[in-house]
């Protein structure tokens, strides 16, 4: 069933409703407008905050040949990212001149509007994170981690790319997890040569559970802002925060436009500082045709 635009928003409208959150239509109309064709048949996620504050957000990816347009520029046309002299407006560029693109997908937030852009490399043709280390507008801390993420075994396993232009920052997405870098002796230590502090015991199971990782990078900082690790599942996962049964129940009977439960998708976000937090949504809708291409198929067909 393809995604009807208002209805979308009226689901999104009703959501924030139900979890006491703001909702900016000025913010969120435009976007949809702008991104309207390649909406009706993507694959929406919708992020809700895990702790009851914050705001939701609606993502929507697409495969490449649905997508005419350069997402940015039509993000810059429309006057969602402005023009400047910031490295963060020739990334995608060159990202998209030197790496092979499956798809596409688009952020954005209720409240505050357009905010990432995301670039889904092949399953068949993951990158290094060296070669988009190497890239001359990616942030610096980057390559400065290069070594630790080889020695974790996933360099070479990244599986999408985010911007995110409102922070100015960069996700790193790695899949394909090969076996044995979710033990804990192996995350631990990789933690550690990162510069995130040992997480709790919960937090540990969780990660043992993921099928993806991913860092954030900024132009400001030499340091791993936070790293996230993501579980896909049909069943909601008791979590210590202050949202976590009113979320839960609401999890469990989100509106979505295929049969069956809710997917739902969790990550897990470890950060220098030593705090710890979660951020979950669900999908909304996924088409068959690039559902399963993904991981997250496999992932919850497996059981999650």
């Amino acid at each position: 069933m393809a995604v009807e635009t208002e209805e979308l928003l009226a689901v999104l409208a009703e959501s924030a409703a139900t979890l006491g959150l703001e909702y900016a239509p000025d913010k969120v109309e435009p976007v949809f407008t702008a991104y309207r064709d390649e909406l009706a048949n993507a694959m929406v996620i919708v992020g809700i905050p895990a702790d009851g504050g914050g705001e939701l957000d609606v993502s929507f990816g697409v495969p490449l040949r649905d997508f005419p347009d350069d997402p940015y520029e039509l993000a810059r046309s429309r006057g969602f990212v402005q023009a400047n002299d910031h490295p963060v407006a020739n990334l995608l560029g060159e990202v998209l001149n030197n790496c092979p693109v499956y798809g596409y997908g688009v952020d954005c937030g209720i409240d505050q509007g357009f905010k990432k852009i995301y670039a889904a490399f092949p399953l068949e043709d993951l990158q290094g994170i060296a070669k988009l280390a190497a890239l001359p507008s990616m942030p610096p801390s980057v390559a400065e981690h290069v070594d630790s993420f080889t020695h974790w075994g996933i360099a070479d396993n990244v599986s999408m790319f985010a911007i995110d232009y409102l922070s100015r920052s960069v996700n790193i997405y790695f899949g394909k997890l090969p076996d044995g870098v979710l033990k804990s002796e192996t995350v631990l230590s990789i933690l550690g040569e990162i510069g995130i502090p040992e997480p709790s015991e919960q937090m540990m199971e969780f990660v043992g559970r993921s099928f993806s990782i991913y860092p954030t990078f900024s132009w400001d900082t030499g340091k791993v802002e936070r790293i996230c690790f993501s579980i896909v599942t049909p069943d909601p996962i008791p979590l210590p925060t202050r949202g976590g049964p009113e979320i839960e129940r609401f999890l469990a009977n989100a509106p979505h436009t295929y049969t069956g439960k809710p997917i739902i998708v969790y990550a897990g976000v470890l950060s220098p500082s030593g705090s710890e937090n979660y951020k979950l949504g669900w999908y909304y809708q996924e088409p068959q045709t690039m559902w399963r291409k993904l991981e997250v198929f496999n992932a919850v067909a497996g059981g999650g």
